[in-house]
């Protein structure tokens, strides 16, 4: 059923009036449910310490490409795995005062996951790590956040420094056993460059090269002997025409043309030495020989001639004449130029069959020699890379000894918390006088909405459809008065005896008594 805006209010304000006991009562009961919530609800106090990472100072630049300063990629969780591991969480459990002597194996593991759930770990930026402790008490609070920022850093100065000489150790390590594996690489090339001469880098070329070149010579050699044998033939050839000339030709005229040719000779010689010179005399005597061959040769010719006796004389004039005797000599000269071009022939062939053989040998030597030169060329190039490596890590491990690499300081102490974290008295104190207020009035307000009953004249007419001639209003008696002021006495009382609680417990809280 509707009701104006006036109407609906001037009901509600008669209902909150007769249900005025029950409605304070809710209200007093309410409130101090919550101020007792408040009162008894445990206070926590919490604090936090900012520690500044950094990782740049003045050496950073100057040992650029030479050191190797410990970075931090994710700095709030390595900062929390640090925190919260078993060293850390078992020292501050014991310097906080967090440890009793009788404490159960359980109960201690117990205190470690309350230690580890009271404390947080944040990171703020790129260079800031923020630990935050959360207890009921502030100055055990306090004492804890300041404990974890001192063992964090000192954990992290001697995690830094570990890591350091463990890198150098392995690394050093490394450098040794690439050492015996560079002198072990070095040994075997060594071996086997000793039982293979041959194998060394261009040999192949350079017998490809002897390879073409002994080809180039026997295909000349070849060449040339074709040509000589063939000179040889026409050589024949001439002799034989020869002899048929040279038969009518005669001792005498053979030796008077040598004659004259020495006469020539001699000749010459004496326009440039004396008559005592060897070359002069040797010509004389080969003068007087001739001269006394063609007066021997005469006078066996006239003696013969004389006696009748007939005598061939075709083989010795050939041989006695000087083209026959020529020919003769180039012959000769071209036959041995054979011969040692069948010898030269051989030997560049048997040169060539050699060097093939060797040449396969090499091909095969220098496989392995390659493989060997690699493995030894790879070793030495991680083994120089290895020295380098290390001695970066040494002077790491040098600055992070003296504490120049990484550094840690403490940016934001922790500090005295002087107010509990979350909700607080007057924040509960309010909330339970605005739900003492809510929850009785808004019962009303569904009593009103839902209750069937009649409550004013207007709502009879509408329902009823019939006009009211009147109301008759309710006139309290005697009796109803003295109830009424006994109620308001009541509600006077209770409402003063609920300030007083009120106020008592906010001043408690106050001065610290409660």
């Amino acid at each position: 059923m509707a009701f104006s805006m006036e109407e609906q209010t001037r009901i509600l304000v008669r209902e909150v009036y007769h249900r005025r006991v029950m409605i304070v009562t809710l209200f007093i009961i309410v409130s101090l449910l919550a101020v007792s919530v408040g009162l008894v609800m445990p206070k926590r106090y919490s604090t936090s310490t900012d520690i500044l990472v950094d990782d740049r100072n003045i050496l950073q630049p100057l040992m650029e490409g030479t050191a190797v300063p410990t970075g931090v990629s994710d700095r709030a969780s390595l900062a929390r795995e640090l925190i919260f591991g078993q060293r850390i969480l078992n020292q501050v459990l014991e310097r906080a005062g967090l440890r009793e002597p009788d404490m159960t194996p359980r109960e201690e593991e117990q205190a470690l996951e309350d230690l580890k759930s009271a404390t947080r770990v944040t990171s703020h930026g790129n260079n800031l790590i923020r630990i935050t402790y959360q207890d009921s008490d502030p100055d055990r609070a306090q004492r804890v956040a300041r404990l974890f920022a001192g063992l964090f850093i000192q954990g992290s100065h001697e995690a830094k420094l570990r890591e350091s000489r463990e890198a150098f150790n392995f690394i050093d390590e490394q450098v040794e056993e690439y050492h015996q594996k560079l002198v072990e690489a070095e040994r075997k090339l060594k071996e086997f460059r000793s039982r293979n001469l041959g194998a060394r880098a261009g040999s192949e070329r350079s017998i490809n090269e002897r390879i073409n070149e002994l080809t180039s010579r026997i295909e000349r050699t070849e060449m040339e002997l074709k040509e000589a044998r063939v000179q040889e033939e026409s050589l024949q050839r001439q002799l034989s025409g020869q002899a048929a000339i040279t038969v009518s030709l005669t001792r005498e005229g053979q030796f008077r043309g040598q004659l004259a040719e020495l006469q020539q000779k001699l000749d010459d010689l004496l326009l440039r030495y004396t008559d005592s010179h060897p070359d002069v005399r040797r010509v004389k005597s080969q003068i007087e020989t001739l001269k006394q061959a063609v007066e021997d040769e005469r006078q066996r010719r006239q003696l013969a001639e004389q006696n009748g006796e007939q005598e061939d004389f075709v083989d010795e004039n050939i041989s006695l004449n000087p083209l026959y005797q020529q020919l003769r000599s180039q012959l000769s000269e071209i036959r041995t130029r054979i011969d040692t071009l069948e010898t030269r022939l051989a030997e560049s062939e048997e040169q060539l069959n050699r060097e093939i053989e060797r040449g396969q040998q090499v091909h095969e030597s220098e496989a392995v020699l390659s493989e060997l030169t690699r493995d030894y060329e790879v070793n030495k190039e991680i083994y120089q890379d290895l020295l380098r490596r290390r001695e970066n890590a040494r002077v790491s491990m040098s600055m992070d000894e003296q504490n120049q690499g990484l550094a840690l300081r403490i940016e934001e102490p922790a500090r005295l918390p002087n107010q509990p974290d979350g909700l607080r008295l007057m924040h509960v104190a309010a909330g339970g006088l605005f739900a003492g207020l809510a929850l009785p009035l808004g019962l009303v307000v569904l009593l009103v909405r839902f209750d069937p009953r009649l409550r004013s004249a207007e709502e009879l007419s509408r329902t009823l459809e019939v006009p009211v001639m009147g109301v008759i209003p309710h006139l309290a008696n005697p009796v109803d008065r003295r109830q009424g002021r006994r109620i308001t006495l009541w509600l006077v009382a209770a409402t003063l005896l609920w300030a007083g609680l009120f106020g008592a417990a906010g001043w408690g809280r106050i001065t610290g008594v409660v």
